[in-house]
């Protein structure tokens, strides 16, 4: 009688790690707000320090923040950011702010991408605004 039971109870853990293993889903983790405020002081001195290498910067480290913020969220680390930012959708209080912050992770990506060595301050700086409104809207700043 009780090895049917003990088979059972393998199996379902068994069954239980194959899925959670499949699914690749990272644990809820607690974000420590201090480190974003913190992170984000670095973001805004790397604005104000202004050239096209520091804004780029504040570009990306902003952006590398929020998906930092956003993994903390879904707990997942294993899809992009833009999947991250679907999931996370119905958590902005407002479309305007969720629209926002895709622009500014779309410039991210621009900036990736194509936008080496041009000329960008005023993109740059609206950029990290949209991040800043959405890190406030999702109570992470």
């Amino acid at each position: 009688m009780f090895y049917p039971i003990l088979i059972i109870l393998i199996l379902g853990i068994g069954l239980i790690l194959w899925i959670q293993k499949k699914e690749k889903v990272a644990p809820q983790t607690k974000l420590n707000k201090k480190i974003v405020q913190n992170k984000w002081l670095d973001i805004e001195e790397y604005l104000k320090s202004g050239g096209n290498d520091n804004l780029r910067l504040a570009v990306l480290e902003a952006d590398k923040l929020f998906d930092f913020c956003l993994k903390a969220i879904t707990g997942k680390n294993n899809i992009s950011m833009a999947e991250r930012l679907k999931i996370t959708q119905k958590k902005f209080p407002n479309w305007q702010v969720y629209q926002e912050v895709w622009e500014a992770h779309k410039l991210r990506n621009r900036l990736v991408h194509e936008l080496e060595g041009m000329t960008f301050e005023t993109e740059a700086k609206k950029a990290i605004e949209k991040f800043k409104k959405g890190l406030i809207a999702l109570n992470m700043l």
